[in-house]
């Protein structure tokens, strides 16, 4: 399916305003804030900015309060998956769109991302929104995989979730959600050095793999955003893994592991 591209999720201030405004709505002048870390910000690129993704309907303007369209976001990632001779059936389309649309997720790559924007020189706007969600999408569908190969609970337990309506599936999502936002200050900051230490599975030695994959099945399960993982299909998950740009050094990682390990 041929679609135009615009470009505006892979960097630049359009792609680094569309985060913000799916992290959390904001106006104008919030958004700012946000964005350049001061209470006086420059708004009038920021206000171009936003008109672009504004006419491509990556964002609405309601009330003067940006909203980012999380279906703009799942149709860039088609177009990546597509790209693999890979495509997203509407039951798959519907599912990643409500994992973009929850709090849960979104709340595990907020401080990564806001300090990925913020980690840039003055001026420079390099973020790809679009590499952020693929990569972590497909890290978690790998996880998700891995956990059903390797832990029995894990793999009964998403044989049940296959068995829920999709509103069943999202009133759980809804009560994680609302549980997380209950619960932020508590938040086990440990899985998101977990997370992010797959990126580099590949270098380490078998040792540290060992450990990083101990950390992953004790502390993933316990995640919200997990749980919708857990609920799709394993063709679905082989999908969304491809996502992941490290994908090949982390099944090395787990062959070399797994052959070392019994």
């Amino acid at each position: 399916m041929s679609r135009k591209k615009h470009g505006l999720l892979k960097e630049g201030l359009s792609s680094e305003l569309f985060l913000l405004a799916l992290l959390k709505p904001s106006n104008l002048t919030e958004l700012g804030e946000r964005l350049q870390n001061t209470k006086t910000p420059s708004l009038s690129k920021i206000y171009t900015a936003l008109g672009d993704l504004e006419i491509h309907k990556y964002v609405k303007n309601k009330d003067k309060i940006y909203h980012a369209n999380p279906k703009k976001l799942v149709l860039e990632i088609e177009n990546i998956l597509e790209s693999k001779n890979q495509y997203l059936d509407d039951a798959e389309k519907k599912i990643i769109t409500l994992l973009l649309s929850g709090n849960s997720f979104l709340g595990f790559l907020s401080f990564q991302i806001i300090e990925k924007i913020r980690g840039q020189p003055k001026s420079i706007h390099k973020t790809n929104a679009l590499e952020i969600f693929s990569n972590h999408i497909g890290q978690f569908s790998t996880i998700a995989l891995f956990q059903r190969s390797h832990d029995p609970r894990i793999k009964k337990a998403s044989q049940e979730m296959k068995k829920l309506s999709f509103d069943k599936i999202k009133e759980i999502i809804y009560e994680f959600d609302k549980f997380m936002i209950e619960n932020k200050k508590n938040f086990n900051s440990k899985m998101s050095d977990t997370i992010l230490e797959l990126s580099s599975m590949e270098k380490k030695s078998i040792p540290d793999l060992s450990e990083i994959v101990a950390n992953i099945k004790h502390s993933v399960k316990t995640m919200s955003p997990m749980i919708l993982f857990y609920s799709m299909k394993v063709s679905t998950l082989k999908k969304l893994s491809l996502l992941w740009d490290q994908k090949e050094g982390f099944d090395f990682g787990v062959k070399i592991y797994s052959k070392y390990a019994h």
